[in-house]
């Protein structure tokens, strides 16, 4: 309360609750050890999030003709968290894309007349998960490569993205994977 000289009245009080204060929060002297269990809370839910990671890429030679060979490249992918990569009403309001993985080959042209790679499974560069990762869960991502000519190695880059989850770079080779 503040004094205030009024035209009319003369001197008189003006203030007294601060509405937005006293109508959200508790009492003065509960409030530190509210805002310390909101912190911790806020803590544990960052904990929480999505973490993606990806295990060594592994890649195969899976059949050899005299013009072309076949390969499999598979990238384990695995939420290590407690959160899903996205909740179910994201998914159905629409504001997340589905979890994928992506590739690169390197020195292979992909594309044109004459490629020298071609995506057999899937068709193109992206695999798309069936479903966002649960917490804890993994799923492999498997491609299908077919190479003309005198391939004898596979290589190149990959790509795991994540509207929740974030994304996830790294490298793939026959000689070995390197992992992100």
């Amino acid at each position: 309360w503040t004094p205030y000289e009024h035209p009319t009245l003369g001197e008189v009080e003006i203030g007294g609750w601060h509405p937005k204060f006293f109508s959200r929060n508790g009492p003065p002297e509960v409030l530190e050890e509210w805002a310390a269990n909101q912190a911790l809370f806020n803590l544990y839910m960052a904990a929480s999030l999505p973490d993606l990671q990806v295990d060594a890429p592994r890649i195969e030679q899976v059949a050899s003709e005299a013009d072309s060979t076949t390969w499999e490249v598979r990238i384990p992918v695995r939420n290590d968290a407690f959160l899903p990569t996205a909740l179910r009403q994201a998914e159905r309001v629409k504001i997340v894309r589905p979890d994928q993985v992506g590739i690169a080959l390197e020195r292979l042209e992909t594309e044109g007349p004459d490629p020298e790679a071609r995506f057999v499974d899937p068709s193109d560069d992206t695999f798309y998960l069936e479903r966002h990762l649960q917490g804890g869960e993994a799923v492999e991502a498997v491609f299908t490569i077919r190479t003309y000519g005198d391939v004898d190695s596979l290589s190149g880059t990959f790509t795991v993205l994540s509207t929740r989850g974030g994304v996830v770079r790294g490298e793939f080779s026959s000689g070995g994977g390197d992992g992100p």
